[in-house]
Parts: structure tokens; C-alpha cells; sequence
């Protein structure tokens, strides 16, 4: 809550495009001290982090169909996207599950997921370099 509450105001100053390729800093932060230490305080600190970023995400995807897409089709758009990341929160318990099936570890999961972090955050970049085509906004 108090992260989406701070980024609210950076969104709204710089924009949802601009901001995006930040809100996975504090799971990047978190996710090498899942790895690296097994007390049980990291899993508190590591839950902090989640939801700094989960924060973050609603904070950022909310206003970032608008400025991608315009408001004219914002709720078709929206409930695509509201679609897959269900769709995705299934898929993730079951592929995680495979994983530690097949015997990774807790470590190797979060540094499997610092890579994907760092590859997402590298990604959100990509908006940066192209110019916004005029939206229509009716």
C-alpha cells in the first residue's frame, strides 16, 4: 500500500512509461537475500519486497494502458490484461511446483527469478526509446 501510494505522484509527474522500468527494484533487492540466507526473517523481508513491487504494479499498470493505447478502448484492453495476469497467477504455482519437483532449490528459484526481474526491467525500457503516437482520448 505505501509503496503504490508513493509511486502514484511519480507517475503522475513523469508518467507510467517512464516509471515502469523500476517498480521490480525492491523484489530485485529481496530476491538475492531469499538466496543467499535461510533465516526466517529473510522470508518477512522478502515479503516486503513482493509487495513493494505488487505495489508498484497496480500503481503503474493502471495508468500505463491509457497512455499506450489512449481511453478509448481502455476497458477492452484492460480486461485482456486483467485476463492473462489470471492466467498467469495459475500457471505460476504449477510451474514453480514442476520446478521444485524436479529438485531446485529455494536459492536457485530466486536467482532464476533476479534474471527474469533484470530481463523485465531491461524490457520496460524499450518504450523509452520509441515516440508516442497520438492517442485518441474519446
Amino acid at each position: 500500500l505505501l509503496f503504490s501510494i508513493l509511486l502514484g505522484p511519480l507517475v503522475d509527474r513523469l508518467g507510467a512509461v517512464r516509471v515502469m522500468p523500476f517498480i521490480l527494484v525492491p523484489l530485485a533487492v529481496v530476491l538475492p537475500l531469499l538466496a543467499w540466507f535461510d533465516h526466517p526473517v529473510i522470508a518477512w523481508i522478502f515479503l516486503i519486497g513482493m509487495g513493494a513491487t505488487l505495489g508498484g504494479n497496480i500503481t503503474v499498470f493502471g495508468a500505463i494502458w491509457a497512455e499506450f493505447w489512449g481511453t478509448k478502448n481502455l476497458g477492452a484492453i484492460r480486461s485482456v490484461g486483467q485476463a492473462l495476469a489470471v492466467f498467469a497467477t495459475a500457471l505460476a504455482p504449477w510451474t514453480f511446483g514442476l520446478m521444485i519437483d524436479a529438485g531446485v532449490s529455494v536459492a536457485e528459484l530466486a536467482w532464476i527469478n533476479l534474471g527474469h526481474a533484470l530481463i523485465a526491467s531491461l524490457l520496460a525500457f524499450l518504450p523509452w526509446l520509441v515516440p508516442a503516437p497520438a492517442r485518441e482520448t474519446g
